[in-house]
């Protein structure tokens, strides 16, 4: 049995779902062109639209049907994506048992508005996470144990303290720069105190949860699969994150040096 738009209402709803879905896959992390893949699939999946365009970018997404000839244009814009790998993984899946079997309208709003309603880690959870990531790196590049206890310590303390509700208020430059500001800092704290052997591997390991190796790797994927524009950007938000991380080290360590 084929699932097929009986009037204008249904058509509204299928592409303001779809619309949705794209919107939360771009708030959580994913690339563009796989964005821009799930929403097409979910149009097409339903017979009776005449026509499907998509259009994403990294912090928006368009949708374009016309059915019975009256085209229908929803925007979305998500003004503040970040990284969660699980929701991706909910959504895809939601994609797929969409597209491929009966599932109603009605039915498919509430599966995504479950998926909506998971909630995130906790920042005391993911400042642990970041401490052990921070731990481990830093002893993967020649820290000693006492490098390793401490890296892990700072980790810990400047996520959790970048991730309190009022550094939201700051622009994503400033924070990138307090993050390597405050991981050198500590680290240089830590050396002062003698509590470490290698400043250099603290502050390398400290400094591993906010490298933006993903973002640079979704870049790449995005300019591979045509999409440059999006790809661009990405790269570029890459290359300032990364000099407001090395501003913010570098302040710190040309005091801890003398200058």
């Amino acid at each position: 049995m084929e699932k097929v738009i009986q009037n204008r209402d249904e058509a509204i709803r299928l592409l303001n779902l779809a619309a949705k879905v794209g919107s939360m896959l771009l708030e959580n992390g994913a690339e563009v062109y796989r964005v821009e893949d799930t929403v097409e699939r979910i149009c097409n999946s339903w017979k009776g639209l005449e026509e499907v365009e998509v259009f994403a970018m990294t912090t928006s997404v368009f949708v374009h049907i016309k059915f019975q000839d009256e085209p229908m244009t929803t925007f979305i814009r998500e003004k503040t994506p970040s990284l969660r790998l699980n929701k991706i993984d909910m959504l895809n899946r939601f994609s797929r048992n969409f597209t491929d079997n009966l599932v109603p309208l009605l039915e498919g709003e509430r599966l995504l508005a479950e998926i909506e309603g998971v909630k995130n880690y906790t920042i005391f959870k993911k400042s642990v996470a970041a401490g052990f990531t921070a731990a481990f790196f830093s002893i993967m590049f020649g820290g000693s144990l006492i490098d390793f206890i401490v890296a892990g310590l700072i980790g810990f303390i400047v996520f959790y303290i970048l991730g309190l509700p009022q550094m939201a208020v700051f622009p994503i430059f400033i924070t990138d720069l307090l993050s390597g500001f405050l991981s050198a800092g500590l680290a240089a704290i830590f050396m002062l105190l003698n509590l470490g052997n290698n400043i250099d591997m603290v502050i390398i390991g400290a400094l591993m949860p906010y490298v933006p190796g993903i973002g640079i790797t979704s870049a790449i994927r995005d300019i591979l699969a045509g999409d440059y524009i999006s790809g661009v950007v990405m790269v570029t938000k890459a290359i300032f994150t990364a000099i407001a991380i090395a501003f913010g080290v570098g302040i710190v360590l040309f005091v801890y040096f003398g200058g």
